[in-house]
């Protein structure tokens, strides 16, 4: 699935995107419960050979695992076994799912700075095609 946004809502209401209005990423869960993640800064894509600016050199996250989906929780735990994020590194990511018209959005909280900031990453199926 390719990213299509990724926004955040912090404490005082506002919404911002974080990695720009049009961040770069793909997500893939596979039949045998594998899950790998790739988003980044649209700045910090590199595909058209310009060096990205240093300020977003840590504006991404990459890592790999296996995931298990809690349908009645409307829950999906990614459990990481490699990753590029130290912040990522061996152990589980849970996110809020939901599955509509061919979009995944995932959900979650994080505390920047003491208070809690609600992300949301939305993606678009890239292929209907099935083996």
């Amino acid at each position: 699935m390719a990213l299509m946004s990724f926004s955040a809502r912090l404490p005082d209401g506002s919404v911002t995107e974080p990695w720009g209005a049009h961040p770069v990423g793909r997500i893939t869960y596979d039949r045998d419960g594998n899950v790998t993640a790739l988003v980044m800064h649209e700045l910090r894509n590199e595909a058209d050979g310009r060096s990205s600016p240093p300020d977003t050199q840590a504006e991404f996250s990459a890592y790999f695992g296996s995931y298990k989906v809690d349908v009645a929780r409307g829950l999906v735990t990614h459990k990481i076994v490699g990753s590029l994020g130290a912040a990522h590194a061996s152990r589980e990511l849970q996110r809020n799912y939901e599955l509509r018209d061919g979009v995944l959005t995932l959900s979650f909280t994080r505390l920047r700075d003491g208070l809690p900031v609600a992300h949301v990453l939305s993606f678009k199926r890239v292929s209907s095609q099935r083996p």
